[in-house]
């Protein structure tokens, strides 16, 4: 990942790695539209290649409408 963090104490490399992971549900209450409530998680870093390496952490809770038409 590329991006404008360098200026960011935290992150001083401009070559950053991202890690994400999550979980979710969806519930359909009719054959088109559903519910859905989640969370996900980012690390961003810079993988050793500057120091300091804190990485920046996100936690993204999560929830949504969506209708499907086919």
């Amino acid at each position: 990942m590329w991006g404008t963090l360098a200026g960011t104490p935290e992150q001083p490399s401009d070559v950053n790695f991202l890690l994400m992971a999550g979980a979710g549900l969806s519930w359909f209450f009719s054959p088109h539209a559903a519910v859905s409530l989640g969370y996900r998680f980012y690390h961003i870093s810079n993988g050793g290649l500057g120091d300091p390496n804190s990485g920046l952490n996100y936690n993204y809770p999560f929830i949504g409408l969506s209708y499907l038409h086919y």
